[in-house]
């Protein structure tokens, strides 16, 4: 990291923890001043591990406060530990990889002489694999032609395109990188307005392994995935979705998973979380699980190798890992054929299964028999993070105790090159949504005051900005915008008379155009034309940071209800 950089995260970390101390002094409980104390004395090693039990609380509000303190600067990756993230991200990769391969040969073994294993398991294993092949359905003509109308890249980089990522920029005139399986498609079956203007392709049988921050005691390994496999993985993997959906498995939104959270006490349910899952997908558990057409389909984009290391290379055990566009539908998938072939042994109801990636949602009184089918099928359950007894849930961001949801929030900024105001603005609104909510929406917690007038302070007059709230669907980016704040006694909205809503001031990079990839930008306009907000990006070329300034924007609600 350069000297503007180290800069940057030295402020953004000044700016948490004096945040974190104004909170702990606010909250004052012995727990608050336990991490305040960590915080003083730079205990970060401590402050970092530091866990709290749920079983130790009986309600609700006490545990809130001790969870907030405890949690919040978990997950920062500004503070000053004596730790390689990465080389511990990298140790956590290589071991994932060796439990895939005792995975595969316990399988294996498992095939050939079934008794080696649990008679429950092996039941369970079975009808999970009856269950996908009715879920996922044939792979015909009609199911190749949704694939293919869903192909599309993600947002993020690929082997063939590391600098500023843009829609028109990956339909540009270049070399396309592609495993050598997948060359055949991008000779004869790419859209045609595309194909014409590809002017070759790079075999590469390899992802790239790249860390991304996780944690202050870890980074997160992915693997960037070559410029046609994500292309097409993202329309099989957008597929997998619809076959979800349409035998109960709504894989768009969480809300499934985290109204079961809020119900689990009271319905007996378990939040269950598992180690690396995405990581431990083991070849020989896909093999054995999918029907063989879906394997052939699967394999046909996959990316067999990682180079680890401009000069190493790894054969992969596990079939695919994040960064490919279909592993967080196919883990979905496994895991929710693996639950209802439980429920079916168990009688329990299939109605309480939640599933969203490695997150699982499900009657307690088969934790046993999961647990055991998913140690077997090469998974380690996270026990820190599964919850079947007490007062307590978790799951896709909400925490529940006691059927109240009691999530912290978490200083995790990670973004050094932008202006120091979007911190203060995040931390501002994070600290005044916790208030609020900590007071059931009836006005805020004053023990937050002192934090939210730092984070205030932070921002200098002449650029401070007032958005709506997250109540009302305004767009998420705004948090780093401005300050949410109640129209009338904090600010006036002024009318905007000829579209009849109402005007706000927030505070961003303003898009600079540069007329770049002009056959790209129009291309990709052409892939997805109904998508306006892609396409007119994309026909505008690239938009490059620049100084920061005020923009305007107009929101349809009355006022009067905001935040």
């Amino acid at each position: 990291m350069d000297s503007r950089l180290a800069r940057a995260r030295c402020s953004v970390a000044k700016t948490e923890l004096r945040i974190a101390e104004k909170l702990c002094r606010g909250i004052d409980t012995p727990r608050a001043l336990t991490v305040k104390l960590l915080i003083e004395h730079g205990e970060w090693q401590q402050l970092v591990d530091l866990r709290i039990d749920p079983s130790n609380y009986s309600d609700a509000p006490s545990f809130r406060d001790d969870y907030l303190v405890t949690k919040f600067l978990q997950k920062s990756s500004s503070l000053p530990l004596v730790v390689d993230r990465e080389a511990v991200a990298m140790s956590a990769f290589l071991s994932a990889e060796k439990a895939c391969e005792a995975t595969n040969s316990r399988i294996e073994a498992w095939i050939q002489d079934p008794t080696i294993a649990d008679p429950d398991v092996t039941d369970v294993l079975y009808r999970a694999r009856d269950l996908l092949a009715k879920i996922l359905g044939p792979i015909d003509k009609r199911a190749l032609s949704t694939v293919e109308s869903y192909m599309d890249f993600g947002p993020g980089t690929t082997t063939g395109l590391s600098r500023v990522v843009t829609r028109g920029a990956k339909y540009s005139e270049r070399f396309l990188t592609t495993t050598s399986g997948l060359l055949d498609f991008g000779l004869f079956c790419l859209p045609a307005a595309w194909r014409r203007v590809v002017p070759g392709f790079t075999i590469r049988n390899k992802s790239r392994l790249k860390f991304v921050p996780k944690n202050a005691k870890t980074d997160r390994s992915i693997c960037i995935e070559n410029d046609l496999n994500i292309y097409v993985q993202k329309g099989i993997g957008a597929y997998m979705k619809d076959r979800l959906r349409a035998f109960g498995l709504d894989l768009r939104t969480q809300e499934w998973n985290q109204t079961l959270a809020t119900l689990g006490v009271d319905w007996g349910l378990t939040t269950m979380d598992l180690k690396s899952a995405s990581d431990t997908v083991a070849l020989g558990l896909v093999t054995f699980l999918l029907p063989q057409d879906w394997v052939e389909l699967l394999g046909w984009c996959r990316s067999p190798s990682v180079e680890v290391t401009p000069s190493e290379t790894i054969v992969l055990q596990k079939w695919s890992s994040m960064g490919n566009g279909y592993t967080f539908e196919l883990e979905s998938a496994i895991f929710y054929s693996i639950l209802l072939a439980v429920t079916e042994i168990s009688g329990s109801p299939s109605s309480h299964l939640a599933v969203y990636g490695d997150d699982l949602i499900f009657p307690s009184e088969i934790e046993d028999l999961v647990s055991r089918t998913l140690n077997f099928a090469g998974f380690e359950v996270n026990d820190l993070k599964t919850f079947g007894k007490g007062s307590f849930r978790e799951s896709c961001g909400t925490d529940v105790f006691e059927g109240r949801v009691v999530t912290p929030f978490y200083m995790k900024w990670n973004d050094y090159e932008s202006h120091p105001d979007h911190v203060a603005y995040l931390y501002g609104n994070a600290i005044r949504s916790w208030a609020h909510d900590a007071n059931r929406g009836l006005g805020c917690d004053i023990r937050c005051l002192p934090a939210w007038l730092f984070a205030h302070s932070l921002v200098g007059p002449s650029r401070r900005c007032y958005v709506p709230s997250r109540s009302f669907g305004v767009d998420k980016g705004l948090s780093t915008c401005g300050f949410w704040a109640n129209s009338g006694d904090e600010y006036q909205p002024k009318r905007c008379r000829n579209r009849g809503g109402y005007i706000f001031r927030y505070w961003c990079r303003p898009s600079v155009e540069r007329v770049i990839d002009i056959v790209g930008s129009y291309t990709a306009s052409l892939q997805r034309p109904s998508d306006f907000s892609q396409g007119r990006e994309a026909l505008r070329g690239r938009f490059l940071p620049s100084k920061h300034s005020t923009q305007y924007s107009v929101i349809w609600f009355n006022p009067g209800y905001w935040y």
